[in-house]
């Protein structure tokens, strides 16, 4: 009987052994399934902190490349970003077939009088406050401005008409000339001040033309829709042949007439000029 007992107490024994074997076992699964999962959430912890952190840095930085941006751009008004679309064409200087280029003739001068039509625009009084800037008004509310594109054709129109200036002003001479003349310096300086301003990248290539290296002018450029663009101006234009539109507009003064001569492109003692601005009627 006490060999059975003592048989019996070895075998629970061995079971008992066996037994706590399978619980240390377990436990250190578990302690390592523990330490996995815990490895697994930190790390998972420091990816989301990494992203935030670079998020953060992100939105700093745009922040500032924002504010360095708005401090030099000009305030556009909202309908005019609206009135602006893009597109990439090839631009083809040298196609000189077309109504704008050429000796003059009526189709060139046609051309031209309906390309500047919409030079001079309407702005409401809060689109002014938007650009923070002041202007001529009209009687029936808002001010005249213009926009630096039709400005900048303008000028191309004059420094045209200097290059013919046998055909247009055949009468210029002295104080007329000069004065001509200095509106064309004017034109150079803008075209020379927006060309250094906007630093085209432009990649020009070029050919042999005989044994001399000539440049491929032909580029492809990202270019404002002009028929967009050019109708929404239309839907703001005014119609400056008669001046009386003009709220506050002072009396001529003497010193006008000599000067509306010039600009009219009136022969010397012609009164046209000086009746055109008494009257209130100026023309292109």
């Amino acid at each position: 009987m006490p060999a059975k007992m003592e048989a019996f107490e070895e075998s629970l024994e061995q079971h008992r052994g066996l037994l706590e074997d399978m619980d240390t076992e377990e436990q250190s699964y578990r302690h390592k399934n523990k330490t996995l999962w815990y490895r697994i959430g930190k790390g998972i912890v420091y990816v989301i902190l990494f992203a935030v952190y670079s998020l953060g840095l992100y939105h700093i930085a745009t922040r500032r490349a924002l504010a360095m941006d708005s401090e030099l751009d000009i305030p556009v008004p909202g309908p005019l970003r609206e009135a602006i679309q893009y597109e990439v064409i090839p631009l083809v200087p040298d196609n000189l077939d077309n109504a704008f280029a050429g000796d003059p003739r009526p189709e060139h001068d046609k051309a031209w009088s309906d390309i500047l039509e919409n030079m001079h625009i309407r702005f409401s009084s809060e689109e002014m406050k938007q650009v923070n800037k002041t202007s001529l008004e009209f009687k029936d509310g808002g001010s005249m401005v213009q926009l630096g594109a039709y400005h900048e054709l303008h000028c191309v129109k004059w420094i045209r008409k200097w290059i013919h200036r046998d055909h247009y002003w055949p009468f210029l001479q002295g104080a007329m000339l000069g004065e001509r003349k200095t509106h064309i310096e004017h034109c150079l300086e803008l075209m020379r001040l927006n060309a250094m301003c906007r630093g085209s990248t432009d990649v020009t290539t070029f050919t042999w033309v005989g044994s001399q290296p000539r440049p491929i002018s032909t580029t492809q450029h990202k270019c404002v829709n002009w028929e967009a663009f050019d109708a929404w101006n239309h839907e703001r234009r005014v119609d400056l042949s008669d001046l009386s539109i003009f709220k506050d507009r002072p009396e001529p003064k003497d010193w006008e007439l000599f000067d509306q001569d010039v600009r009219m492109g009136s022969k010397k003692g012609d009164t046209a000029g000086f009746e055109q601005l008494i009257t209130g009627k100026i023309s292109e």
